[in-house]
């Protein structure tokens, strides 16, 4: 009898375990800590030194940059490239042919962020955002 009470404990114990360790796993993959083997390999690359500019290998951002740049390559604030890169933009081509208008519906850029885009990158105004300081012609 009692024998069979552990029995069954130990198997509840052992489900309830594993449930818990589902729930953080979910609850990992949720926030974001969750790492796939991709995202693996590509941070060992990283520190290898593979595919990783560094800050010295940056590219300026210039209207001479090819538009299959990737953005990740281009020395753009660190708040610029992060909210590009989360919009999904992945070369300076796409940024440039973004309109404006689009631009400002990301969260953190706004029309400061994007005349310094237009300036730097070298493409005029979309939807009428200019450069700080310059008045319309």
């Amino acid at each position: 009898m009692i024998l069979d009470i552990l029995t069954v404990l130990f198997f509840v114990s052992g489900f309830l375990l594993i449930l818990i360790m589902i729930a953080e796993r979910r609850r990992d993959v949720l926030h974001g800590r969750y790492v796939t083997k991709e995202q693996e390999t590509d941070f060992e690359r990283r520190a290898e030194g593979e595919g990783q500019m560094t800050d010295r290998d940056l590219l300026d951002p210039t209207p001479e940059l090819p538009d299959d740049t990737m953005i990740e390559d281009v020395r753009f604030a660190t708040r610029i490239r992060n909210v590009l890169s989360a919009a999904g933009l992945k070369t300076v081509g796409e940024v440039r042919e973004t309109a404006d208008e689009t631009l400002l519906s990301f969260q953190d850029l706004g029309p400061g962020s994007i005349a310094s885009l237009r300036e730097t990158l070298g493409l005029p105004s979309t939807d009428g955002v200019r450069p700080s300081g310059k008045k319309p012609a």
